[in-house]
């Protein structure tokens, strides 16, 4: 259909500058540019103005408001958690030739100062959480377990074996109450802290999950997947929301 009329004519034009004008008005400026230097694993924000960076080479601390470097972590690689209620850092800590130990370190973050290192994983870390309240690190490696370590004195709690895939994921509730864990084995798993039983397991269709997040309300779990089209072989990074009734432990 034709336009004919000016007024509509005009009234479109600047329907399409306004649009124009507000991307280009609104789009996302980066505050700064970081240069880490190798691929980065784990991006976590601390309350004291701290950007945790883990990467494949090492674990650098950086200024939130000056977004300069500040620290970096001797010995240590990605994964990394961050606690605020010890203000600790958690990373696998590396031998001096760095070659991985398989022992998790755990760092000062105000300091960088090594405070203790925790023995246990036979085989490389796949990703560390801290519980909301600080009390409890969850680690899980290749060596196909998951591993929950008690932060007031630094021993371990239990290991949870897996007969799956290695766990690439780990995320507590914000009770603290549970763990949710994911693999490669299209399996996301939810186990009771306290008594290390396994509540639930929600088979989907992702590939790989790659992060796990809970809502603040503990209502929701966000899992950040890769998946692959079976037809078309098309592959994609989504981002899957599961609600509280697939899951809710009572």
């Amino acid at each position: 259909m034709t336009i004919r009329n000016p007024i509509a004519i005009g009234l479109v034009f600047c329907l399409i500058v306004v649009v124009l004008v507000g991307q280009w008005l609104f789009r996302p400026v980066p505050l700064a540019t970081l240069n880490v230097g190798s691929s980065i694993r784990t991006l976590v924000f601390s309350p004291h103005g701290q950007i945790i960076i883990g990467s494949e080479e090492d674990v650098q601390v950086w200024d939130t408001a000056t977004y300069q470097h500040r620290t970096t972590l001797i010995d240590a690689i990605g994964p990394a958690a961050y606690t605020s209620s010890h203000d600790f850092i958690a990373a696998e800590k590396t031998t001096t030739d760095q070659d991985t130990s398989h022992v998790i370190g755990i760092w000062d973050a105000r300091t960088g100062t090594l405070v203790d290192q925790l023995v246990g994983h036979t085989d490389t870390l796949t990703a560390l959480a801290f519980s909301p309240d600080g009390s409890v690190l969850a680690s899980a490696s290749v060596d196909h377990t998951i591993r929950t370590w008690r932060m007031s004195d630094m021993r371990q709690l239990y290991a949870l074996n897996r007969q799956a895939p290695p766990a690439t994921a780990l995320s507590f509730s914000p009770d603290s109450q549970t763990l949710a864990t994911s693999g490669t084995d299209l399996t996301i798993r939810l186990w009771n802290v306290r008594d290390r039983s396994q509540q639930r397991t929600l088979n989907s269709e992702i590939d790989v999950s790659n992060s796990l997040a809970w809502s603040p309300d503990g209502h929701t779990l966000a899992a950040v997947v890769s998946r692959t089209a079976s037809r078309s072989g098309i592959h994609a990074t989504v981002i899957s929301f599961i609600k509280s009734q697939n899951f809710l432990i009572g």
